[in-house]
Order: structure tokens, then C-alpha cells, then sequence
């Protein structure tokens, strides 16, 4: 191929792939059969032009095996030497269509465990990586973001978001702007997923974004906005010198209790941990003014960071990879037992008091109980003195030894007012205008100069020994993420008072009280719905309400004051859902309740249909203008970035007693029939859950199986299908606008119930034999069982001896919550702990947990609305509708369709929809100003 040859010298890394098989992670088998390729082997399409030409293939003089090890990415393993640098090329052929576009020499492949030296290809259709003993390969159609970093404080390196949740970290380390030419080509490449920035600057591309707006008023929490500062300041998982930094939150380790309203308890986050100690601080300042002999740019206050590979592992150290890690930083053992991280009030004490220790925490403070057990039982030492052994970090007593009450204390401690109000002040320290420079000295948060970003050009040091020296400091001893605000631009701005946003309805539990309930007159009246309300959904100017008999109103909503209702719902229309005859056998003849106004007349009129059971059937909604809170989906941020619209069509998803065993998607303004499909299923589909992205959705089954759907999206569809579907469908895959991805494994008998969080890439499904499985939805990945029967017997809880999964749901924070049918809530850590069970004393018809995962709520026979804290599953606030029979459904509304505050909507088994909101928290929301958000826009 002649433009291969004018690809710049040294194209010798190429690893393609074929259509006709592919893995589950957009990584394609290199050792798959010949196609038929008119022109000539991959070898001839890519040519290397360098100064020795490359010599005759010999298949001789390799011995290839292709693996399939822990490590999700399919590769190529060279076992020898190539005395071809093009050998390994021959095991790999080009789509028809594909061609190169750009070599890369010198490329570093950085993961948390190794960095890899290589090369890196980029072709129209993949990215390919050869190094001296593996090759590998991604599909760019599974490609979703690209992020500008740097990489020993240069900014050469960019990594790459797939649609899987996979990320990849390169550093252009050879070629001059290497990094702003792969950026610029990706554009020539075939990318449909991927949403393009014009810079990759994290300062431009940070003041571009909506989130910190979004942040301002509420609408993510402060864990989220953290998280993603350290995204768009260059922050990874994939490299522990630029590991994620969050604050120490709470101060107190000692007292028996908690009081989170006291200001008291908090660290103060207008200083840096090294200036929280004044004893200490009049020290460190006193070394300072003492430092003659260094150059004023390199004077510093603290000669250790917040953040680096040792205080990483230093918290991580119970936990793989980071135990591997470890021991290889201390020279294959562990430390000094004393020196590890085994209590939390001495590690606070430490970096109060200790000169060289000013660390701050990592996210997983937050998130991940297991930090701090020793669940891998590590032989960590015994402590001198006679204090005992490290084995579990020793916890503060109001955690009540338990690591999962740790970190949920600690997350609503980060999620407090005083926090929310406060965080502003550490974001200024570590993301901010008192990073560096002057500012930085004034709130005495100044380290060494090599910590900082553009202080030395490593490039230009031309002695070996001190080059070397400098970037083993960087990687070492931690530097400071990518300044975001700098003088110019101020300090952060400050969140917005409660009062002035939008906050959910069960946020705050002394509020609760403060709950009414209204129940518009005028609703329409269902006769042949004998068991009311099945589904509600609450879009911007409307609520429309399914009925049992599959009958579908329309409510017109807007918040106007209507009488004594402070808010408008009135009827608006209401229709048969799709073709009535599958589900009814009643004529319809809808009315409004006690009210002068007539209904309109719906569609069907067939007679003597049979009426289903309601509970055998589940439906789902995609929204208009459905949109994420998360911070992590298939498009991590675009929603805030001002990427992708996230705009899909109205449509209602369907499955249940069909004759055919389909899901079938209905358009939600026509009601027409879109599509209809079974998938992979064998037999009844018996439950499904959208995710909030309202793009993906998981089914379950009689045949025991799991399955993952995209809904109208091929791109996407193409990026997550595993080899297994696409073998099954074959050329056929993608022709409808209903296509599985997945199959999940791991149940023995049917589905009884799933559900899904986007943001997690969590689906849970639940079994009719009390067992519940988990897999990772995006990649198809099996992460664990849990058998609740056993988990019962072990822990001696009392509860049937083979209850059946009825329902389940996912907090934001990983909990699962299972209702059983002997009537028994349980609650599980993601990771198989069981934390809670309660008996609920009624059947449950509806659970959902509420914005920030704090609260569980819950509705069922007794017609009774139950507010449950989530860690124990216990009422907390009750509101009574059993005047309308059963709890049915119910529905909160998000704040991009009611923006001023959130709203309950809750369906009964008489059919009558009542809201719940509290009339306390009704105000005017700048709608000018949430226009400039650009949300609905």
C-alpha cells in the first residue's frame, strides 16, 4: 500500500483485527482465520520506512500465543525476540476498508502496576500498541473520551475512555507534540462514540464545563465535584504518582458519638494539613526563613506532599494490587509494623503533629470499607510495646467497629452543610489560585519546586545522573495536579444556600415531618384497571401514568398554583397501549373523577380479552431528554461538558406475558409498536430495569439468563457486543433498534427481578432460589453470588429457609437492597457483606432508594408510604394514603424536569396519582439563569 509507506519512519507496531469475531472489550483475537483480502497480507498494507530495511518473514522464527489471562484485554504474547520488527504484524489482518494514519515511537503504556515502553499505531478503525513481548489492540469505535494529562510533569500524554468503562493511559515520550498529533488524527478516525474537545488542556476544558454550576446548585454531590476536579486536573487511578486527592473531613477519632451539625468535629479546610497544627507550622516557617542557601523559587514549607505513591499504598496496603505494590516499594517485605497504617486516630495524630507527614486522603475513604480489613489476612507484624498485631485498622469508637459505618459516617460527614460550605476553601488550596506562587506562601501551602507543574524542563537537564534524579522525585514524592483557577480568576465560588435549590424531598430526615400530601379531584378513572396504577413517569410539562389495564393518560403538570393545590395536574388524554388485544378483553371507558370535564375517548374497543396479572409484566421509560446525574456513564461528563445531548426518543419498553416471549419498545407519543425482539432468550422474559443513561437496559428470564440491551444505538451496541452475541447474530447483528450485547451467567434457576445503576456499571439480578448475582453490565463481567439462604444461616437471621428474590435496587454508593418473599428487607455491600435486614411487615409493591442514597423507600399493602434510613432499613417517617388502597408505583421527579424542587409522585390501587412535596421549600429558581446551564438546551 503506497501510503503506508509515507507513514513517518518507523511504522513497525500493527495490530488489526477481523469483523467476523470480537471480544467483549473491543479488543479483537489476533490469532483468527485468514480473510479474503484482494490486495495482500497486513504486512505489505504497512510498511516500515527506516534505515535497514526489514527483512523476509520467517513464521519459523517466532513462537506466538495468544492469551487470555486475568487481564481483560485480549493480547498477543511474542515469547522471543522478532529478528523482523514486522513479524508480528503477519498474525493479524485489516478490515477491507481500514488504513494507517500514524506511528508513534516511543510511546509509554502507563497502568498502576507496570509502565510499558512501545509503539503505538493508530489506523482508521483501531489503536495499536506493540511493546517488546506483547501487542494489542482496541477498537476506536468503543472509544469515548480523551483526556489531556501529563506524565513526569510534561503534558504529553493523553488517556482514553471506552464505552466498557476501560481507560488507558499513554505518554507520547519521543515525538515532539506527539500527543496534539494522535488528537488531531483521531478526527480521520471512525469514532462514533466519542465526543471531541478542541483542547486538551484540563484549564480550558474545566472552564468550558457546566459542572461546577451544577455543583454550585446542588444537583451533584460533593463527592461526585471532587472526584471530577481530579478528572479534569489530571488525576488517574492508572498512575499512583497521580493518584486521586481528597481531604481529611472529620477531626474527632476519639469521642464515643458524632454530632454532624457541630462544627467542632470538622477538620478546618481553609488550611492545609501542614498549617492545622500552629506548633508545628511556627516550626516548619522557621526552616523556612532559615533556608539561605537555596534560590527563592525553591524554598518550600513542606519537603513531603499530600499526595504520593507511599501515602497511596500507605492507606491501600490491605488490598491487591496495592499490597503487590507495596511490598516491591519496601524492597520486598513489609515496613516496620509501627509505620503501617493501622489505626486512624494515630494516623490523624500523625500528620497533625509529624514534620514530614502531611497527607490527605484518597477517594476510597469513602467508598471502600475493605481498606481497612484485612480480609487477604496479610502477616503485617506485631506492633512494639505490646500493642498486638496489625491486622484491621483500628477504627474510631463511633464507628462501632464496623469499616462499612466508618465509611458511611464519613461519607455524609463529606456530604454535610459544613462541608458544602466549606470545601471551597481546600479546592482553592489544592486545585486553586493558592496552589503555587505568592498565594500559596500567605496560606502557607508551599512545597518543593519540583512538586509544582513547569518548574524544570526535564527535556533540557543534560546530565543523565540529575535527569534522572528529577523524574525520580516526580514519581516518587508526589507534585500537585494541574492548576485549574489562578489568581486572575479568584477564588471558587461558593455553593448556593439550601434555600435556593434543588434538594431532595428525603435528604434531610428532620424534614420529613414537614412532607404533605395532595391528591388532585380531577384524575381519570380506569374500570377495568382493577389494580389502579402500574407505572408513572414525571417528564418537564407532563406525567403520564399507565394503568394495569395497559391504558396510558397523559396529566399536563406545571407549578402554577391550581386552588388550594399548589400545582397544576390536569388531564390531558389517554390512549390503549399498543395493540390492546394482547392485553385486555374489556372495552374502555374512561371519566374523570368528580370533575365537570369529559375525557377523552381511548383507542380499543375489542371485547372479552382476558385481563393479566400485573405483577408478571414489567415496563420501562426512556425519557425525552433523559439525562444522568452521575459522573460516570457511557459518556463520563459530556452531559456537563457540554457534549452529547442526551436526547433520545420517548419510548416504553415492555416485557411480561407475551405470546411471543418479546421486550417490545412502544413510541410514547404514538403508542405504536417500534420493535420487538426476544434477544437470546429461550422462553418468558420476565423482568427488565433501564439505566438512568436511558440507552441500556438488562432483561432477566425463565432460562436463567441475564441479558444486557442498547436501545438505538449500533455505535454503542457495536462498542459493548461480546463474540459470543455476535457469533448468534452474525451479519444480522445490528439491524434493529433493540440489540443484546450480553449474555449473563450465573443463575440455575429464573430471573425474578434486576435492576441496574449506570453510574457503577452494576447489574444485580435476583433468582426465584434466593440467590443474587452481579456482573459488571458494559464489559458482561461475573463479579459475585450471594446466596441469601446461606448468608441467613450464617449470620443466624431469622426468615424463610428458601425465600425468592422479589425485588432489588442499587444505591449510588454500591449498597443492595433485596426484598425477599417472606417479606424481609436486606441490605448487602456490593462486595457480598451483609450489613442489615428488617422485617417490613407487608408486601412490598415498590422500592426505590432516594437521591444520594440515604434514604429507602418504600409502599405497598397497607397503604402506607415508609421512609427507611438505608444503613439499618428501619422507618423513619411514615405518610398515610391508605384511603386509596395499596401503594402501587411511585416516581421522583429529577431536576431536569422540575428544576425549583423535588416532587413524589405515588400511584394507588384505586388509580388516584397523589403528590408529596414540601410546600416549605417552594421558590422561584432563576429559570433565565438554569437556561444558561444549557441543560435543556
Amino acid at each position: 500500500m503506497a501510503e503506508a509507506k509515507k507513514i513517518a519512519e518507523g511504522i513497525a507496531d500493527d495490530d488489526s483485527s477481523t469483523s467476523s469475531l470480537s471480544t467483549a472489550h473491543g479488543e479483537d483475537d489476533p490469532a483468527t482465520s485468514d480473510r479474503d483480502d484482494p490486495a495482500r497480507p497486513l504486512r505489505s498494507r504497512v510498511s516500515s520506512v527506516s534505515s535497514r530495511p526489514p527483512g523476509p518473514s520467517d513464521a519459523t522464527a517466532v513462537s506466538r500465543r495468544f492469551s487470555s489471562t486475568g487481564d481483560d484485554w485480549d493480547h498477543l504474547d511474542l515469547e522471543v525476540d522478532l529478528a523482523d520488527p514486522l513479524d508480528w504484524i503477519d498474525a493479524f489482518h485489516w478490515l477491507d476498508d481500514e488504513r494507517p494514519l500514524h506511528v508513534f515511537e516511543g510511546v509509554v503504556w502507563i497502568k498502576i502496576e507496570i509502565t510499558r515502553p512501545g509503539k503505538l499505531l493508530l489506523s482508521t478503525h483501531h489503536l495499536y500498541f506493540h511493546s517488546e513481548d506483547k501487542s494489542r489492540r482496541w477498537r476506536l469505535g468503543s472509544l469515548t473520551g480523551v483526556r489531556g494529562m501529563q506524565y513526569i510533569m510534561k503534558p504529553n500524554a493523553v488517556e482514553l475512555s471506552f464505552c466498557d468503562g476501560k481507560e488507558l493511559f499513554f505518554s507520547f515520550t519521543e515525538e515532539r507534540n506527539g500527543r496534539d498529533i494522535f488528537h488531531a488524527k483521531l478526527r480521520n478516525c471512525q469514532v462514533p462514540l466519542l465526543h471531541f474537545t478542541k483542547s486538551l488542556s484540563p484549564r480550558v476544558n474545566f472552564k468550558k464545563s457546566n459542572v461546577t454550576e451544577l455543583w454550585r446548585r446542588r444537583m451533584i454531590s460533593n463527592f461526585d465535584y471532587i472526584i471530577y476536579l481530579n478528572r479534569v486536573a489530571g488525576r488517574t487511578y492508572n498512575d499512583l504518582s497521580q493518584y486521586p486527592v481528597f481531604p481529611w473531613i472529620i477531626a474527632d477519632y476519639e469521642s464515643p458519638t458524632l454530632d454532624l451539625n457541630s462544627p467542632h468535629i470538622f477538620r478546618d479546610l481553609s488550611k492545609p494539613v501542614g498549617a492545622l497544627n500552629p506548633t508545628r507550622l511556627g516550626s516548619l516557617l522557621e526552616r523556612y526563613h532559615n533556608l539561605d542557601g537555596f534560590p527563592e523559587h525553591e524554598k518550600f514549607l513542606y519537603g513531603s506532599h499530600y499526595s504520593s505513591p507511599g501515602a497511596v499504598l500507605h492507606f491501600l496496603i490491605r488490598q491487591e494490587p496495592f499490597t503487590t505494590l507495596f511490598v516491591q516499594l519496601q524492597s520486598g517485605r513489609f515496613d516496620c509494623p509501627d509505620r503501617l497504617f493501622f489505626s486512624l486516630a494515630s494516623c490523624w495524630a500523625s500528620c497533625l503533629n509529624s514534620s514530614s507527614d502531611v497527607k490527605e486522603l484518597v477517594p476510597e475513604f469513602f467508598t471502600l470499607p475493605e481498606i481497612f480489613m484485612n480480609t487477604n489476612k496479610f502477616p503485617l507484624g506485631e506492633l512494639q510495646d505490646g500493642k498486638g498485631s496489625v491486622d484491621d485498622v483500628k477504627l474510631p469508637a463511633w464507628a462501632r467497629g464496623s469499616a462499612h459505618e466508618f465509611v458511611r459516617v464519613h461519607r455524609v460527614a463529606l456530604e454535610s452543610e459544613y462541608v458544602s460550605q466549606n470545601i471551597r476553601q481546600w479546592i482553592d488550596l489544592i486545585f486553586g489560585h493558592k496552589q503555587r506562587g505568592q498565594e500559596a506562601l500567605e496560606a502557607n501551602n508551599l512545597f518543593t519546586y519540583l512538586s509544582y507543574d513547569g518548574a524544570v524542563d526535564i527535556d533540557k537537564i543534560t546530565d543523565e545522573v540529575t535527569r534522572r534524579a528529577t523524574e525520580a522525585h516526580i514519581l516518587n514524592f508526589g507534585h500537585c495536579p494541574t492548576q485549574l483557577l489562578t489568581s486572575k480568576d479568584g477564588p471558587h465560588p461558593a455553593r448556593y444556600p439550601r434555600s435556593e435549590c434543588w434538594v431532595p424531598i428525603c435528604r434531610d430526615a428532620w424534614k420529613l415531618k414537614d412532607l404533605r400530601c395532595f391528591t388532585p379531584s380531577k384524575q381519570f378513572l380506569r374500570k377495568s384497571a382493577e389494580e389502579g396504577i402500574f407505572k408513572i413517569w414525571s417528564l418537564i410539562d407532563r406525567v403520564m401514568v399507565l394503568y394495569s389495564d395497559f391504558s396510558l393518560a397523559t396529566y399536563h403538570w406545571s407549578l402554577q398554583e391550581n386552588g388550594t393545590i399548589p400545582f397544576t395536574f390536569r388531564g390531558d388524554k389517554i390512549n390503549l397501549l399498543g395493540c390492546g388485544g394482547v392485553f385486555l378483553n374489556k372495552p374502555i371507558s374512561p371519566k374523570i373523577l368528580k370533575g365537570d370535564a369529559a375525557a377523552p375517548a381511548a383507542r380499543g374497543t375489542s371485547t372479552d380479552r382476558c385481563i393479566h396479572n400485573i405483577s408478571n409484566w414489567s415496563v420501562s421509560f426512556t425519557a425525552d431528554d433523559d439525562r444522568s446525574i452521575s459522573t460516570a456513564g457511557v459518556r463520563p461528563l459530556s452531559m456537563y461538558e457540554g457534549g452529547g445531548n442526551g436526547v433520545f426518543p420517548g419510548r416504553i419498553v415492555t416485557c411480561g406475558e407475551y405470546y411471543d416471549n418479546t421486550v417490545k419498545i412502544y413510541n410514547a407519543e404514538s403508542l405504536k409498536l417500534e420493535c420487538s425482539s426476544k434477544g437470546c432468550h429461550q422462553g418468558q422474559i420476565t423482568c427488565l430495569d433501564i439505566g438512568d443513561d436511558g440507552v441500556i437496559f438488562v432483561t432477566g428470564g425463565a432460562d436463567c439468563t441475564v441479558q444486557v440491551w442498547v436501545i438505538d444505538n449500533p455505535p454503542l451496541a457495536h462498542g459493548l457486543v461480546d463474540s459470543f452475541v455476535l457469533t448468534l447474530f452474525g451479519k444480522r447483528f445490528g439491524e434493529s433498534i433493540l440489540q443484546v450485547v450480553h449474555v449473563l451467567w450465573g443463575h440455575v434457576n429464573p430471573i425474578s427481578c434486576v435492576s441496574i445503576n449506570s453510574s457503577l456499571d452494576l447489574a444485580v439480578s435476583g433468582s426465584i432460589d434466593g440467590k443474587i448475582c452481579i456482573h459488571n453490565f458494559r464489559t458482561g463481567k461475573y463479579i459475585r453470588s450471594i446466596d441469601i439462604v446461606e448468608v441467613l444461616k450464617k449470620d443466624k437471621e431469622t426468615g424463610s429457609t428458601s425465600p425468592a428474590v422479589c425485588k432489588l435496587c442499587i444505591s449510588s454508593y454500591g449498597d443492595i437492597v433485596a426484598l425477599m418473599s417472606d417479606r424481609f428487607l436486606h441490605r448487602f455491600s456490593v462486595n457480598g457483606f451483609h450489613l442489615a435486614s428488617y422485617d417490613a411487615g407487608e408486601t412490598i409493591h415498590v422500592m426505590e432508594i432516594s437521591s444520594f442514597g440515604e434514604m429507602l423507600v418504600t409502599g405497598g399493602s397497607r397503604g402506607i408510604l415508609s421512609i427507611r434510613t438505608l444503613h439499618d432499613l428501619q422507618v423513619y417517617h411514615e405518610i398515610d394514603l391508605s384511603n386509596h388502597g395499596h401503594i402501587r408505583c411511585f416516581e421522583f421527579s429529577t431536576p431536569w424536569t422540575i428544576p425549583t424542587q423535588q416532587y413524589l409522585f405515588v400511584g394507588s390501587s384505586d388509580g388516584f396519582v397523589s403528590v408529596i412535596l414540601e410546600p416549605s421549600r417552594r421558590l422561584d429558581l432563576l429559570n433565565s439563569s438554569m437556561s444558561g446551564l444549557g441543560l435543556w438546551n
